[in-house]
């Protein structure tokens, strides 16, 4: 056995077990989002308010600043929370980009939503007045919703209706007591390298609302592991096949010895 196909055969075995000790490949999670415990205020954040309604942040307590409803104890501390005195509209968002390489993205956040006007005109998606539409120009509107939008913003405009994928959208709801839940849904449709926006919007014409906000979080899964670099498994696998390729290439060559006499 030559010593071609002795190193190339080394290779090979090395290879395999690398592939059986590889512990199954850990996705790579990469966060998207700055700021989103709102442990730095409204730090990263973008708002818009319109009449009188805003987004404010930090530890609240029982009640909330403007409305002095009844609003949901954070264990957390700090979190964001849509507000107002009377009729109004505002947003909150933040751009983000999907990395290079991403083959997934998931957004999570924490949220609770105290409607104090509780009718059935907001029944269900698409059956209310102005559903989707963050403005007070054509009462009644009164609910609460997240989007992912473009970027940049369409015309410039935050309360644009425009949107790329509502996530939620929130009408109905027990008026007070309502703790904070978990909302976590795969994005579908963002293009690796593209920004986007994601946008919290309150809206309310007919009585006080409440919608607090914490823990937002979009997670990119980029398949590469921890350092950024291919798995063992996957270099493993590249070893192999270049190992096989080796010793084809080994065995080709000894097939066709060289031919002295011609020299």
């Amino acid at each position: 056995m030559n010593s071609c196909v002795k190193l190339v055969r080394s290779l090979l075995i090395c290879a395999i077990a690398l592939i059986l000790l590889a512990s199954p490949a850990k996705a790579a999670l990469v966060e998207l989002t700055t700021n989103g415990d709102f442990s730095a205020g409204l730090a990263g954040w973008a708002t818009s308010p319109s009449g009188l309604a805003s987004w404010t942040a930090g530890p609240f307590g029982a009640t909330a600043p403007l409305s002095g409803q009844a609003i949901a104890i954070n264990p957390g501390g700090e979190y964001a929370l849509y507000d107002e005195s009377a009729s109004g509209a505002a947003v909150l968002y933040q751009a983000f980009t999907v990395p290079i390489g991403s083959i997934g993205e998931t957004l999570s956040f924490d949220y609770f939503w105290n409607n104090w006007y509780e009718v059935p005109l907001f029944s269900g998606f698409g059956t209310g007045i102005n559903n989707g539409t963050l403005t007070t120009a054509s009462p009644p509107n009164q609910h609460a919703q997240v989007d992912i939008l473009a970027f940049p913003l369409p015309g410039g405009d935050p309360f644009t209706s425009t949107v790329l994928s509502q996530e939620l959208l929130l009408m109905n709801s027990p008026a007070a007591g309502n703790p904070f839940v978990n909302f976590t849904t795969a994005l579908a449709g963002l293009t690796p390298g593209q920004s986007y926006i994601i946008r919290f919007g309150g809206v309310n014409t007919e009585h006080f609302a409440n919608f607090g906000v914490d823990n937002v979080s979009i997670l990119a899964d980029t398949g590469l592991g921890p350092s950024g670099v291919p798995e063992p498994s996957s270099m493993a696998l590249m070893g192999l096949g270049m190992g096989i390729v080796g010793l084809i290439r080994c065995r080709r060559s000894k097939k066709t010895p060289v031919d002295f006499q011609a020299v």
